[in-house]
């Protein structure tokens, strides 16, 4: 999806808005300088103040609708959900590892998928940068960076109060600002968001005298955050921006909306009431009180998850002449999740498995950064990054809700500290006026330490700390024969660093895993014709992985790991077309991704047999325990998607404005488990999204309607087996697990209205 037509410095309300074609690009900072999107050399996907708030997102996974080859998606993990770029990503199950896809907010970068459950409301922008990003962000992202900025205070006091409810998945929501100055040099901005979700889909777990009764409606979700934001302004030479965001969550559990979507016996192996298929009802039981003998920790036997989280951002700018500028960026970010849930929903008393499960994270970072904007044709930036982390984890597990024992190895804590260092430089020559060669690179060194306890008493791990580094260049050349047109051709290198597994395995052992790598080229072009009405973008990229970090399954244990060699090759195409009919603008995007594996031999899933491809790394008994997945698609890489989209406004009197818009999206066929094994590959869909909005011209008021997955199609991201279920994997006769997975949301039907108190009698 092309730019919206909003500039970031706009308050991202859109109530009483006329036509969404305005032709000023969204100004996007991926090489940490104020460019438009259509005349950065970078391949990326930018969605504006106005769509974000027509298409009522607060959540990232929705933005993946409009962005090509970005798959987000939930799952059953403390982790909060899966994330993948091109194809590229890292394990979700593994709550010590950073992701190869970051998140970048208000400047402060973010390797965790924690982040995803935090509510992104009052947005000026989101944009994605793809492909490598290791120069110009602190920690190195290997498969992009989703740069979110939020909305800065307006100059005269504005505020905004929506209301929303969902008829079709029962949820309501109610959001706003209030917006404007304190002073002549101090503006203020606050923002909130409420949300409750009761959902539709019904669990069906039988009564049972010891889990006793489960609640009808599966989904019980409740979320409040709020944000603060503070710019002073004092002189030309100095500016600063505070910016303290919280989020609280509470729900039924990660696998709440958790269903079985394979079954070889046609029912669950250990929820026989499940029917195996994606629908709207799930077997999600409770675990019973007797668990709180082992740890008083399960609670009453409730399946429950509440999380909290801290973003804070400090950015200041000195302009210490007209030509440079010194910028430092202080962040703070802490979440702490906890949850207690069943691991395997099992109805079976003596199979079922309840866990407890508890993470922390506290992360401070700070960059420092000196920009020239010289009059002569050499620029630079040079900057160095600072980031110190602690990461903890408790993961308890047990079985036999009759009984309770504790899994082996499934009691234990954990602890990491990191210190990542990096510097980086870049210098940018303008040869012609037209033509412009940029080239530099980020030196990065991080080491990670871990500690920790099995049943509460000290492990000695077998390798308890581990450093990583890596040199990563950029070279970028950009032609620009004219102001509409921005030819360019890079070559990038990045990285992601190494680090250790934990919850679910033995600490005792080397828990490590390596780094991952990344280099290739890049080509792209941007092109505005007909008098800028339509934009125009294309990109192809070739690029080889090393050290894939992958996510595979050891009996019951989920551990990350290195592939040996991987490569992601493909292109995209995307328009936005301002058409000579008022009001109306279309829009697509279209693209290829061929993303295999080229060397790796990776752990069988369970119950694969020798002719399902278990035939590797035979055990002293001939049982194989590894598959050849060379050639094969890697997980969670769509080879097409493509969406399209139209949006009119028009005016239906002298006071009042009537919108419309309408977007589809179609992603092919893809495995939602890295194992690759046959029962996750998800099909190919189509999703259909429409609104319709009918406003007061003065701004006043707006009053709309707003369709989601209007088809109802339900599709997964990511699938596991179940524990306790299949036999024999590696032999001539296995038995394949069950498979879970937590399915996209249902169709959502949204009514909202929106007023701006500060508009009335204006």
């Amino acid at each position: 999806m092309s730019p919206d037509a909003e500039s970031m410095s706009n308050s991202p309300s859109t109530v009483g808005a006329d036509a969404a074609g305005d032709q000023n690009d969204i100004v996007v900072t991926a090489r940490r300088r104020d460019e438009t999107a259509s005349q950065a050399p970078v391949t990326l996907t930018a969605v504006g103040a106005l769509q974000l708030e027509r298409q009522a997102i607060v959540g990232l996974a929705d933005i993946a609708r409009f962005v090509p080859q970005l798959v987000i998606g939930d799952s059953q993990s403390v982790q909060g959900g899966s994330i993948t770029l091109r194809g590229i990503g890292s394990s979700e199950s593994n709550p010590f590892a950073d992701q190869a896809v970051s998140f970048s907010i208000d400047g402060v970068q973010i390797a965790r998928a924690t982040v995803q459950r935090m509510a992104q409301m009052d947005l000026a922008q989101v944009a994605v940068y793809k492909g490598p990003q290791a120069l110009f962000f602190g920690k190195n992202s290997p498969a992009g960076v989703v740069d979110i900025r939020t909305a800065d205070p307006t100059a005269n006091f504005d505020s905004k109060v929506s209301g929303s409810y969902d008829v079709k998945q029962t949820e309501w929501r109610t959001d706003g600002f209030v917006s404007g100055p304190v002073t002549d040099t101090l503006g203020a901005r606050l923002s909130f968001y409420s949300s409750g979700l009761d959902g539709n889909v019904r669990n069906i777990a039988p009564a049972d005298p010891v889990l006793g009764s489960v609640r009808a409606d599966a989904i019980r979700d409740r979320e409040y955050a709020s944000r603060l934001t503070l710019k002073f302004e004092p002189s030309a030479a100095f500016d600063a921006r505070l910016k303290v965001s919280y989020n609280n969550l509470k729900t039924g559990g990660p696998t709440e909306n958790q269903q079985l979507i394979s079954c070889p016996a046609g029912v669950g192996a250990l929820s026989p009431s499940d029917n195996c298929r994606i629908d709207s009802t799930v077997v999600h039981p409770n675990f019973g009180p007797s668990f709180s003998r082992i740890d008083p920790r399960y609670g009453n036997g409730t399946p429950s998850l509440t999380q909290t989280q801290w973003l804070a951002s400090f950015e200041a700018n000195y302009h210490l002449s007209d030509t440079l500028k010194l910028t430092s960026t202080t962040g703070f970010y802490s979440a702490k999740t906890k949850y207690r849930d069943t691991l395997n929903s099992s109805t079976t008393r003596a199979n079922l498995l309840a866990n407890y499960q508890e993470f922390r994270d506290k992360e401070f970072s700070e960059e420092v950064r000196l920009t020239s904007s010289f009059d002569f044709p050499v620029n630079f930036i040079v900057g160095g990054y600072y980031q110190h982390a602690k990461l903890y984890d408790v993961f308890i597990a047990a079985r036999n809700a009759d009984a309770p024992v504790v899994v082996a190895n499934f009691n234990n804590a954990a602890t990491q500290r990191s210190d990542a260092y990096s510097a980086f430089a870049q210098a940018s020559w303008n040869i012609l006026p037209t033509l412009e060669l940029s080239g530099g690179g980020r030196y990065s060194y991080e080491k990670k330490r871990l500690t920790g306890e099995i049943f509460y008493l000290p492990v000695t791990t077998a390798v308890p700390e581990r450093s990583f580094n890596d040199f990563s260049p950029e070279a970028t050349l950009t032609w620009r024969p004219m102001q509409t047109v921005t030819l360019y051709g890079s070559y990038k290198r990045g990285f992601l660093s190494g680090g250790f597994n934990v919850s679910a395995v033995d600490l005792a052992g080397d828990r490590s895993y390596d780094q991952q790598t990344i280099k290739g080229p890049e080509i792209g072009l941007k092109t505005q014709l007909f008098d800028r009405k339509l934009r125009l973008n294309v990109a192809l990229y070739d690029y080889d992985l090393r050290g894939l970090q992958v996510q595979s399954q050891v009996g019951i244990t989920q551990i990350v790991t290195n592939a040996g060699k991987a490569s992601v090759r493909g292109g995209e195409i995307d328009i936005n077309w301002t058409t000579p009919v008022a009001g109306l603008t279309l829009t697509g995007a279209f693209s290829y991704n061929h993303a295999r594996y080229d060397v790796y031999t990776a752990s069988c899933y369970t119950g694969q047999t020798i002719a399902l491809g278990c035939s590797a790394n035979p055990s002293a008994t001939g049982v194989f325990r590894a598959q050849n997945l060379a050639g094969r698609q890697l997980a969670r890489a769509p080879s097409v998607i493509a969406n399209a989209g139209a949006d009119y406004r028009t005016p239906i009197s002298d006071s009042f404005s009537l919108g419309f818009n309408v977007n589809g999206s179609h992603s092919s066929s893809y495995y939602a488990n890295p194992s690759l094994q046959s029962s996750s590959l998800q099909k190919s869909y189509w999703l259909l999204d429409a609104g319709a909005t009918l406003a007061a011209r003065s701004t006043a008021w707006e009053l709309a309607v707003i369709g989601r997955n209007l088809t109802n199609k339900l599709y997964v991201t990511r699938a596991n087996d179940v524990t306790f279920t299949g036999s024999g994997t590696g032999t001539a006769a296995g038995l394949l697990s069950d498979v879970s997975a937590v399915p996209s949301r249902g169709r959502q039907i949204m009514l909202r209205l929106t007023v701006r108190p500060g508009e009335w009698g204006r």
